[in-house]
């Protein structure tokens, strides 16, 4: 887990009520920054296009995606670190968690998804425990699509039923989800 700078003991412009940080806590915080610069080169480009960082660092962030050498992206890193130093660190943090959040949360669908889909071709009689916790599925004409997959993993045919299955109990959770969301 990314350790949060703490910038709340700054010095600031009067000295009489400054409490300077020492060397160790001014050394964690540019770890901490240069640690968050290694995590958004890890994240898509795609998705950091959109994040509050200036053009100066997204720039060098494609540059440590062009880098070959292992060497090459640590002392880039570095550099990105560097530059983070002048953004806003608690915004970016911020940001990422805000990335991340829904990232998991359909994660965790995908996952909720997978297990029911198993359990309905093991097992066709909890369709009920379905329908108890998503009630939306009784609109759903499951029973003969549970059946067809059983029939294609019986008889080891393509999957098609099996992924038309996932795909509806996927979208059942995701918009029951979305509608609590809203709630």
């Amino acid at each position: 887990m990314l350790k949060k700078p703490n910038f709340e003991n700054v010095p600031n412009d009067n000295p009489e009520t400054a409490t300077p940080l020492s060397k160790t806590q001014i050394k964690q915080q540019m770890l901490a920054i240069r640690d968050l610069g290694k995590t958004l080169c890890q994240m898509p480009f795609e998705r950091l296009k959109k994040s509050p960082l200036s053009e100066k660092v997204l720039l060098e962030i494609s540059e440590y995606h062009r880098c070959q050498s292992f060497g090459a992206q640590k002392r880039q890193i570095g550099y990105i670190g560097k530059l983070l130093r002048h953004e806003d660190v608690a915004e970016v943090q911020a940001w990422i968690q805000g990335v991340s959040i829904p990232q998991k949360l359909q994660t965790l669908t995908m996952h909720a998804a997978e297990q029911w889909r198993d359990t309905l071709v093991e097992n066709p009689k909890t369709l009920d425990d379905l329908i108890a916790s998503y009630p939306e599925a009784v609109t759903l004409d499951l029973n003969p699509i549970i059946r067809q997959a059983q029939q294609e993993r019986k008889l080891q045919k393509s999957p098609k039923n099996y992924r038309q299955l996932y795909k509806l109990i996927y979208s059942l959770i995701n918009n029951a989800n979305s509608s609590e969301g809203d709630a």
